[in-house]
């Protein structure tokens, strides 16, 4: 009684300081981490469809735990965790963290850390686990942390409040590191792209953080191809992976560290536009679509700034200015077909004047089978036969295409007579989302590949096409890059799908 009278004590403590507590292990993130990557064990293993598997799991790990011989003791005591991972000592209700510290030399250095549940049943598990071994695992470092040494420079620390595993050359000099990020000493806690991150609520989180590169040779002469007054540290890119009944969808955006930087983004979102019905009049649904309508007044002023940096010239900045003159913005493109292994394509690119074609053209000025057609219009080889002849390789055309301007577009078609050509079902105009970029994968075209070509594994692919419907990307406001995988199972998400199909082919 008094134990559960205990529990309710602190069950109601913990309700009334939620909205001003954070979890211990986020103070562990160092302030010079590269790369983090925040995960909810709970929401992974409920929405992943492993939670509802449970049984089945207990009774796999049950049967390789008697083979390698455990006592009855150490097996329930495993299983017990297995069934409720928290009793391992470790709260896997907490999300926890695995960070990415990078050195000039690019040498990698990961730490994994979360919140405790059970310093002692931690201890207890440790112990027994090697109890095989004559001697307790667990050791205290004279900060009054305990650890367990697993060899080659790693470690796993704890206290009551937190756990680590990583590098650790010194574990007692480590244990001290770590107890001082805990204080707040050399944490990321209070970066403003790590806080975005830890708000976020979806299954995963990742955050990048140029400042955790900024050392590195190469990021340098990157940060010097930026436009005047951005800094490469001074922006960071969060993404989170959000699980729903049908579908994912992960959420990347770039989190800026600077007034310059917010200025410089909400400048590139003037320049992105809707995407519009007349984009699609010529483009299928039948495999990957995508769609661009950018604002490019200043398109040649950005690439300029670029060219400069890689001193190319005053000739190809004369080029890059003619390219950038006549491109008014808006493309489309369409992967709709495989016939005889070869990709069936469409690409129009709105342009006020025929100098991208002659561009091109005068490219490919010493190749034979490059034929005109018709007015600014060019018939060219996209696909070739080899055939060992006398002593060589003769080769023959096997597909070709259909490169062009008119009607304001420059084009490019490996279907020759469906230029212009209005596909036999109008592409749903009303799933198009976002601004500036849109694109679609129908799975349906996985079908198509498998009955096209004798591929072994053409029964996995069309099982694949019936499990997903599409993939959609797509940028919006507020700096978010969105991708979305809808499944055809509207009760189920993806991961739970492929789980499920794994599943199958293990049984």
């Amino acid at each position: 009684m008094k134990k559960i009278s205990f529990l309710l004590t602190m069950l109601v403590a913990v309700l009334l300081l939620a909205s001003c507590s954070k979890q211990k292990s986020a103070n562990l993130v160092p302030e010079d981490a590269a790369f983090v990557v925040r995960f909810d064990a709970t929401q992974i293993s409920a929405k992943s469809g492993l939670k509802d598997n449970n049984s089945e799991l207990l009774k796999m790990i049950e049967e390789q735990l008697k083979n390698v011989g455990l006592d009855k003791d150490t097996r329930e005591k495993i299983l017990n965790v297995v069934e409720d991972p928290t009793k391992s000592g470790i709260d896997f209700t907490e999300p926890m963290f695995l960070y990415v510290k990078l050195d000039k030399r690019m040498d990698a250095e990961a730490g994994l850390v979360g919140d405790m549940a059970s310093e002692g049943d931690l201890t207890d598990l440790l112990n027994t686990l090697s109890e095989k071994t004559g001697k307790e695992a667990v050791e205290k470092a004279k900060n009054g942390a305990k650890y367990v040494d697993m060899g080659n420079d790693v470690a796993f620390i704890f206290n009551d409040e937190w756990f680590f595993v990583g590098k650790a050359s010194d574990i007692d000099d480590m244990a001290e590191e770590l107890q001082g990020r805990a204080d707040g000493k050399g944490s990321l806690q209070g970066n403003k792209a790590f806080d975005t991150m830890c708000d976020k609520d979806g299954v995963m989180q990742f955050l990048m953080l140029y400042s955790g590169m900024a050392n590195i040779p190469d990021m340098k002469e990157a940060s010097d191809l930026l436009p005047k007054d951005l800094k490469l540290e001074d922006l960071a890119m969060v993404a989170d992976l959000a699980l729903t009944p049908g579908e994912a969808l992960l959420t990347s955006e770039a989190v800026c560290l600077s007034k310059e930087w917010e200025k410089y983004m909400e400048k590139g979102n003037k320049a992105m536009k809707p995407i519009s019905a007349e984009q699609a009049k010529y483009i299928s649904d039948q495999g990957f679509s995508a769609f661009l309508n950018v604002d490019t007044k200043n398109l040649y002023e950005y690439a300029q700034s670029l060219m400069k940096s890689f001193d190319l010239g005053d000739e190809a900045e004369e080029v890059v200015k003619q390219i950038c003159d006549a491109l008014n913005g808006e493309a489309s493109f369409d992967l709709y077909a495989i016939r005889d292994g070869e990709p069936q394509m469409a690409l129009y690119v709105s342009t006020n004047n025929d100098t991208p074609l002659n561009m091109v053209v005068g490219n490919f000025a010493d190749e034979d089978d490059i034929t005109e057609v018709g007015d600014n219009e060019y018939q060219i080889p996209t696909a070739y036969d080899y055939d060992w002849t006398d002593g060589d390789f003769v080769k023959t055309v096997k597909q070709w295409g259909l490169l062009g301007y008119k009607n304001g577009q420059s084009y490019f078609l490996t279907d020759m007579d469906n230029a212009f050509t209005k596909p036999a079902q109008a592409y749903p105009t009303d799933i198009i989302k976002g601004i500036g970029f849109f694109a679609r994968f129908n799975f349906d075209f996985l079908d198509a590949i498998a009955n096209e070509t004798d591929n072994p594994n053409a029964k996995i692919i069309s099982m694949v096409a019936d499990a997903f419907d599409c993939v959609e990307m797509y940028y919006s406001k507020d700096n978010k890059f969105i991708v979305r995988w809808v499944c055809s199972d509207k009760k189920k998400n993806p991961v739970e799908v492929v789980f499920d199909m794994v599943k199958g082919f293990i049984n």
